[in-house]
């Protein structure tokens, strides 16, 4: 069935939930696979949850050859390129149990059919990414639905002249936001911050929370997108920013060099 992404609820992100973007904006697929893991963490908290982002090649040979020893773990599979040759042995493992799927189409000649079979399979989530306007404002009230009309016309006008990933765009918008006494209305403030320089115009503490929440995704999603020279797969990344962060509210005097300087 067709939604858009302001209208994801967390009843739909649920185990056998499967979700289909359509359309010519690529970007999004990363960030929706990103906001979807969250909520899962947050709704299925209890359960060890695995993302697998690979081919539809790979996603078939592993839940062929894949036991279910572990019946408590969610599997999560994020699968980019999916076009109409597809579609016959995807409907074979698309309600797998405890499984959610995410799926991007490919090129657009060559995946008319799936397309229009996942607008209309009621089973299935299918949200058009496009890039326009329409697009911009439905993921900025995805994001932020308790933002103004007038906070996400901003966010949209922005998103469409970004040169970062949407990902650090979302996650750097998230947390300027945190400082304003009124988010949910900060058309006032919101051109400056827009503006930041993202990393240096962050707080100690803003700036570990974010390199410890790209390294939960380079860990768990095997992937992330800061343009640093940082090692976020050090073995004790989590230790630094630990007590990095503790020692920056006992005393106050955290430079942000010295947490760059750990992680090289």
């Amino acid at each position: 069935m067709k939604l858009e992404f302001a209208g994801i609820r967390d009843q739909f992100i649920r185990p056998q939930s499967v979700f289909f973007l359509y359309g010519n904006y690529k970007d999004t697929f990363d960030l929706f696979c990103d906001f979807l893991f969250e909520k899962i963490q947050k709704n299925f908290g209890n359960h060890p949850i695995k993302m697998h982002h690979i081919s539809v090649a790979d996603s078939l040979k592993i839940t062929s050859e894949q036991c279910n020893l572990f019946a408590s773990q969610i599997d999560c599979f994020c699968l980019r390129n999916v076009e109409d040759n597809h579609l016959e042995k995807l409907q074979a493992i698309l309600q797998r149990e405890n499984t959610i799927f995410i799926l991007e189409c490919g090129d657009y000649a060559k995946s008319k059919k799936i397309t229009d079979h996942c607008q209309k399979d009621k089973n299935i989530y299918a949200i058009a990414s496009f890039r326009n306007d329409i697009t911009f404002r439905s993921i900025c009230r995805m994001f932020f639905p308790t933002a103004s009309a007038e906070v996400h016309r901003m966010l949209a006008a922005t998103m469409e002249n970004r040169d970062e990933a949407l990902s650090s765009f979302f996650t750097k918008v998230s947390l300027l936001l945190k400082d304003l006494k009124n988010p949910e209305n900060c058309t006032d403030a919101l051109p400056s911050i827009l503006k930041q320089t993202f990393l240096q115009e962050l707080d100690t503490i803003s700036l570990i929370r974010y390199l410890a929440n790209a390294a939960i995704r380079k860990k768990f999603h095997h992937r992330h997108r800061l343009n640093l020279q940082l090692n976020l797969q050090k073995q004790d990344v989590f230790t630094i920013l630990l007590k990095a962060e503790i020692r920056q509210k006992l005393s106050g005097n955290v430079r942000k060099s010295h947490i760059y300087q750990a992680l090289i």
